[in-house]
């Protein structure tokens, strides 16, 4: 143990006359093969050589009381470091594979025993570029979790939000994250949320499912005891709607993470995030009347957009409105007839194509509140 704890402390001491530590030097030699041969991208097995390595380097300089910012001096020094393309022309006419991005420290939300470092490194062109999370117990320090947007690398993708609930000697400890496909041409790009359970070392996915969400917007993750919320924004189906709050909850029990109301925080959310649900969750929140309905009305929206053409506000037990859309192509209307309740309370109640009798109908013009305002109970 103690010829081990020596050769820590000569292998990483601080840098002196420009010498510079073997494990910088050996990184910066494997990963100058790469920017040598100007390759366009890495291989499954070259992205995990690279991480490995990374990683370990990284958790030497933790284990010696290194911060994150010594860290990147040191890699600065060596010319190991690159944020990536400048402009439009370096996205598409130049590859970055062979450095790495800066190493940074991130709260672990919810789990204030933990904290999190997130590192990652330039996988290809089109501004390729893979995150990796880490969680570690503080005292003594030791390696909880590593999380990546994939479980076997393909495509780079930024990490956009983590939490990280309370360890459950039953449970295990929830993790949930977000993230975003390195693209950096469009606002829509791939996103995928996770949700793991850690148990001990072992790592368990329960949820790995991709999102439509807006770049524009943040995601923000909570953890409530069994419970993961993510809030997002959405596009709402319509070119003239650009995006739309968007809310997505799970329960973890047994290995599954099982979606929970609400499913959105607005009624024509509500009427979006149904259509795009299987048969058998739509069913969830609908009357058996109306989930006869969603299975056709689900397919037609792979090829249509909507058009959000009127509101209506109907009395009755229990008060509704009644949202209508006009399919794109066919030109056709469908009224969704909707609980008027609260977010968590809303179902589909029946869809039709025209509205009910007795029913108040709402102007929208230059004016869609009545459509993606948050629902509340009425007095």
């Amino acid at each position: 143990m103690r010829h081990w704890l020596i050769s820590v402390l000569i292998l990483y001491a601080p840098c002196f006359a420009g010498e510079i530590p073997v494990d910088t030097a050996r990184l910066t030699s494997h990963l100058e093969q790469f920017r040598r041969h100007k390759s366009l991208g890495l291989s499954a097995t070259q992205y995990m050589a690279i991480q490995r390595e990374y990683l370990q380097w990284i958790e030497s300089r933790l284990r010696s009381g290194a911060t994150v910012a010594q860290m990147n001096g040191e890699l600065k020094s060596v010319g190991l470091l690159s944020e990536g393309p400048n402009s439009v022309d370096d996205m598409f006419d130049k590859t970055y594979v062979g450095f790495l991005g800066e190493v940074e420290a991130k709260p672990a939300l919810g789990a204030e025993d933990l904290f999190a470092i997130k590192f990652g490194f330039h996988t290809g062109g089109y501004c390729n570029f893979d995150d990796t999370v880490v969680l570690y117990e503080r005292n003594p320090l030791r390696r909880l979790a590593q999380v990546n947007a994939e479980r076997s690398y393909t495509h780079g993708y930024h990490l956009r939000d983590l939490a990280v609930g309370k360890d459950d000697p039953g449970r295990g400890r929830i993790i949930g994250s977000a993230w975003v496909a390195s693209n950096c041409t469009s606002n829509w790009n791939g996103n995928i949320f996770r949700i793991d359970v850690s148990h001990g070392r072992s790592l368990e996915n329960v949820l790995d499912r991709s999102v439509s969400a807006f770049a524009g917007d943040p995601v923000t993750i909570g953890i409530e005891n069994d419970t993961v919320t993510f809030r997002y924004g959405t596009s709402a189906g319509d070119l003239a709607v650009l995006a739309r709050e968007a809310i997505a909850r799970f329960r973890v029990q047994g290995g599954r993470a099982i979606r929970e109301a609400p499913i959105a925080p607005s009624f024509g959310g509500f009427v979006h995030e149904w259509l795009n649900l299987t048969d058998a969750d739509a069913a969830r929140w609908s009357t058996s009347e109306a989930a006869h309905s969603h299975h056709d009305l689900a397919a037609r929206l792979n090829h249509e957009l909507l058009e959000w053409k009127g509101v209506a506000s109907c009395p009755g037990s229990p008060p509704a409105r009644e949202i209508v859309v006009e399919w794109s192509e066919s030109k056709q209307t469908t009224v969704f007839r909707i609980s008027e309740t609260n977010a968590a309370e809303l179902r589909m109640l029946s869809v039709s194509g025209e509205h009910s009798p007795g029913c108040r109908e709402i102007d929208i013009t230059g004016d869609l509140t009545s459509i993606f305002g948050e629902p509340r109970s009425r007095e």
